[in-house]
């Protein structure tokens, strides 16, 4: 799993993210497009992402029309940084 949050990771550094790509959870299908990871894997990434989303606190959205969002949509920065803690999580964790 370690792989697969790295490379989305990559994916947000490189590619940023847009108004259709607002948020983690549908990232995983333009790596699909761009031939970055297997549907397989954006399988098991989507399902990773859910099960370990962050617990609610002070980052959540409050605003009821994003409620979706662990983040406000299109916000890189708390996402790259729960992306390095997860990977970091993944390394000790083998």
């Amino acid at each position: 799993m370690k792989k697969l949050l790295i490379k989305l990771r990559d994916y947000l550094l490189t590619y940023g993210m847009n108004n259709y790509f607002s948020g983690l959870c549908l990232i995983p299908f333009a790596m699909v497009r761009k031939d970055i990871i297997s549907r397989e894997e954006k399988t098991l990434l989507r399902k990773y992402i859910k099960s370990h989303r962050p617990k609610r606190g002070k980052h959540f959205v409050k605003n009821r029309k994003h409620s979706n969002y662990y983040w406000t949509p299109s916000d890189i920065k708390p996402r790259i940084a729960w992306l390095n803690y997860r990977i970091k999580k993944e390394t000790y964790t083998k």
